[in-house]
This record gives C-alpha cells, structure tokens and sequence, in this order.
C-alpha cells in the first residue's frame, strides 16, 4: 500500500477512545446551584502515540497565519499568539489553529479580580491585579493545542467533544481544581460512557497506552 491511502482500520484507530487511565479532568466553567461543568482532555504525547500507530513517519509542520495588524486587533493577536499546526499522516494532511491558553492572556476582571499573594515570612496576604502572564509554559501549551486541534481532522479525540454532563457540585472543588472525590466521580462517569455499547458502536472500543499499569504501580508504590 502506498503512502498517502488511509484505511478503514487506521481511522478505527484514529478514532478510538482512550482509556480512562489516560484521560485528564479539568474545571470548566460555572453552573447554577455552585456546580461547575469539568472538561475532559488528553496529552498531546497521547495524539503523538496514536498517530504513531497509524504511521511512524508521520510530521506536524507549525506557521504563524498571516493577519491584517492594526490598531484594533493587535493586542489579542500577540497575546493570543495563533499557531497553525499541519499534521502529514501517511501523505494526507490535516491542519487547524491552536492558541495560548485563557491563563495566559488578561482575564475577565468580573472572573478573576484579583490575584492572592502570600508572604510566608510574615503571614500576611495581599491582592494584585490581573496582568499579562505569559511564560515558556503557555508558549508549550500553545503548541500542543494546535498539534490536538489538527489531529481531530483525523479523529483523535474527537469523540471527546460528544461527552456531556460532567459537572462537580460544591466540595468536589476547591481553589480552581477538583478533589480527590470530584476526580473519581468523574473517572467513573467517563469509563461508564465509554464502554457502553451504543458508545462503541459509534467511536470504537477503548485504546490503552499503559497508563493503568503505571497507576496500579504507583499506588502499590505509595502503600509500602
């Protein structure tokens, strides 16, 4: 088979759902009743592995898209910092645009109206305002957002967009991040979707990439 003919069993594969091993979870935005919604991600290093499968000689080619600067968009343009990323998997290509991530660039002030500092010499906390933060962290995120985003062209992940009513009530979250108990809530909502057998029908059955084995290692670790 020559390069270039992507087959049926590679896009069963492209398509097919991580296992709940390999899934993140992550505060989205605020519901009534102090509930709040939980998105539901992957690595990038996990979009690298199953293009890996489909062709080990795979490419992702990055390009900074071309605008028309001006007075009234070049601020969002700098410290949105668009990134188009071109996959090239097996000849075909797929590309889309990822950007900086929202902590990266001014938030809302009605969102985030001040920001906690603590001395820990002395105890005492203070309040700064909200200002631009931009580090090599954001500029990595950027990359690998565009890197997930052109790979849903080819259906990694996509079937991450259908997943619905992910939400933690009020202490399964605490300071912006979930605990333990929003995490497993979420866990098992995820495995539950998952393996049913109208989900698979549609995306396909679970792919692991070993991450339970590491999971199951590090808890046996943890007990000694």
């Amino acid at each position: 088979m020559s390069r270039g003919e992507l087959t049926k069993e590679d896009y069963e594969i492209l398509r097919a759902p991580f296992d709940v091993h390999a899934v993140r979870f992550r505060l989205g935005s605020w519901l009534p009743g102090s509930r709040m919604s939980v998105l539901t991600y992957i690595d990038a290093r996990l979009v690298m592995e199953r293009l890996s499968e489909v062709d080990p000689n795979w490419t992702a080619k990055y390009n900074q898209p071309v605008f028309a600067w001006d007075d009234n968009n070049v601020e969002w343009l700098r410290h949105h910092a668009p990134l188009e990323c071109t996959i090239d998997l097996k000849g075909a290509k797929r590309s889309d645009v990822g950007q900086l991530p929202v902590t990266a660039v001014k938030p809302d002030q009605e969102l985030y109206p001040f920001k906690e500092k603590k001395n820990y010499d002395s105890g005492e906390i203070t309040y700064e305002s909200p200002r631009w933060e931009i580090s090599d962290k954001h500029f990595k995120a950027l990359y690998s957002d565009a890197l997930k985003r052109a790979a849903v062209h080819f259906g990694v992940g996509a079937y991450l967009y259908s997943l619905k009513g992910f939400e933690v009530a009020k202490g399964e979250y605490d300071k912006g991040f979930l605990k333990p108990a929003g995490t497993q809530k979420m866990k098992d909502r995820y495995q539950q979707i998952v393996t049913h057998p109208m989900f698979e029908k549609r995306f396909g059955v679970v792919r692991s990439y070993g991450d339970e084995a590491v999971e199951a290692i590090d808890k046996a670790i943890a007990a000694l």
